[in-house]
């Protein structure tokens, strides 16, 4: 009973989450629709409503580590299951990924790309082409190999170093290009987003490849709701201003915006596939156990049986 309650309080983190991610969204949208002056680039509003875009989403995350932490008896899965929607979450991240680095290869050979444009982005053109093969490589083994290879986890986990490398280049992109906002929050919303969905990459390559797997999925859960909820929030709004045409969308373009926002709901479907797994535990352990008490039974009256007959015949 107890590790079936452990198990709810996973999920009931995983909507701590989502309800974060929800919640810094709609204020960031209603932010940059009647609050922020893109000329300027000051809230009219004081600052508040980008506040509460960081302070709302990142307390509910709190609440949801807090709740995963206080349940290591629902982290005691000896390895991960690959579900159906995971591998539909890796064909869709697979395809953006690629989508991403195909688009700025085009935008190179056309001379459009960031590279060209002259000052620090054509100095350090560089992580942009770091950016791009990380891009392709890892969108092919989140299409073909998390989307396709049934085995992948078993056979191959390493494959996954991509991820890692992903998330360095995009972290090294984001620090060096666009966290330069006078503003704190954008900054903090940028830098920690990457730098925590890099950990939660990295724990969630650990946890494939079954290192230490019980630790592992505990820090990806850790670092994976940092990651959706600042990651997700920062995304998501901006390219729902972008797309709609509504208002100041921000400085990274969308086809960047889209890989993180892609990556971030990937990582929420990793974990809630684990909470999954945890979930089942408690009945797999009680059909183990009753399994064998009935064993151990059977076993009993035989033994009673071959006595009374020893017995009789004495």
């Amino acid at each position: 009973m107890m590790n079936f309650l452990k198990s709810r309080k996973l999920r009931e983190g995983l909507l701590f989450l989502w309800f974060g991610l929800i919640a810094g969204t709609v204020f960031r949208i209603f932010r940059g629709l009647w609050a922020l002056d893109s000329v300027t680039g000051f809230d009219n509003d004081g600052g508040v409503l980008n506040w509460l875009s960081l302070a709302v989403p990142m307390f509910l995350a709190i609440g949801a580590i807090l709740i995963f932490r206080s349940n290591k008896a629902a982290f005691q899965s000896s390895h991960f299951e690959k579900s159906q929607g995971i591998s539909i979450m890796g064909i869709g991240t697979g395809l953006l990924l690629v989508q991403s680095g195909v688009m700025q290869i085009l935008d190179y050979s056309r001379g459009t790309g960031l590279a060209f444009q002259g000052g620090e982005f054509s100095q350090q053109g560089f992580i942009f082409v770091f950016y791009i093969v990380m891009c392709l490589v890892f969108g092919l083994v989140q299409l073909v190999a998390v989307g396709f290879w049934k085995d992948f986890f078993a056979k191959a986990p390493l494959l996954y170093v991509s991820a890692i490398l992903w998330g360095m280049s995009y972290l090294v992109m984001v620090y060096v290009f666009y966290a330069k906002s006078s503003s704190f929050v954008e900054n903090f919303f940028v830098v920690a987003g990457a730098a925590s969905m890099l950990l939660a990459l990295l724990y969630l390559c650990k946890l494939f490849a079954s290192v230490d797997p019980a630790e592992s999925a505990k820090r990806m859960f850790v670092f994976g709701a940092i990651a959706a909820v600042l990651v997700g929030t920062y995304t998501m709004a901006d390219l729902v201003l972008f797309f709609t045409g509504a208002g100041y969308f921000g400085d990274i373009p969308a086809q960047f915006q889209l890989t993180g926002a892609g990556m971030s709901i990937y990582i929420l479907a990793c974990m809630a596939g684990f909470a999954r797994k945890a979930a089942r535990l408690p009945l797999e352990t009680s059909t183990a156990q009753a399994e064998s008490a009935k064993e151990k039974g059977a076993a009993g009256e035989a033994g009673l049986s071959s006595d009374s007959e020893n017995s009789n015949a004495t």
